[in-house]
């Protein structure tokens, strides 16, 4: 009787240890997943804030134009006419 209790308890205990070891497998995988999926995230912040900076940085060079006024507007128009 407590040889046959004790193959009872041993199969339950080999099945779960066997289900545990599924779930830890599949929980790498998963983790593996998320770390590839996020080391893209990674490039593509990386590239946005190169953008970013190379677009601030073009910026700058704008902020010394003056502002175009209508009467400027209006010899450009004369220059191009008088062509």
């Amino acid at each position: 009787m407590d040889n046959e209790l004790f193959q009872i308890l041993s199969q339950i205990y080999y099945e779960k240890l066997e289900r545990l070891q599924d779930d830890i497998k599949d929980i790498k995988n998963n983790q593996v997943r998320i770390e590839k999926k996020l080391n893209l995230m990674i490039a593509k912040l990386t590239e946005l804030l190169e953008v970013k900076i190379e677009t601030n940085s073009q910026s700058e060079d704008f902020k010394n134009v003056d502002a175009i006024t209508p009467i400027d507007l209006s010899d450009i128009t004369k220059f191009k006419t008088a062509k």
